[in-house]
């Protein structure tokens, strides 16, 4: 597994920055695995659209309050 950090993102006033070095992938091993490994962009309209296998992924978003997303591997 690759290490992925960020390098761009966004935020709501109020909320807690995500540090610049922390892997990712930990936080997000499904998003991971469909954007990294098998290139498909995930789009997420709501959490409630992420599959059970996600659920690691979704808590992690749910701790910075995220909504909907769009990921993209270029």
């Amino acid at each position: 597994m690759q290490f992925v950090n960020v390098m761009h993102a966004s935020y709501a006033d109020g909320v807690e920055r995500v540090p610049q070095n922390i892997n990712l992938a930990d936080l997000y091993p499904w998003c991971y695995e469909q954007l990294i490994v098998k290139g498909v962009p995930v789009n997420v309209k709501r959490m409630t659209d992420l599959p059970p296998e996600a659920d690691l992924d979704r808590m992690s978003w749910d701790a910075i309050s995220t909504l909907s997303f769009l990921k993209l591997w270029i």
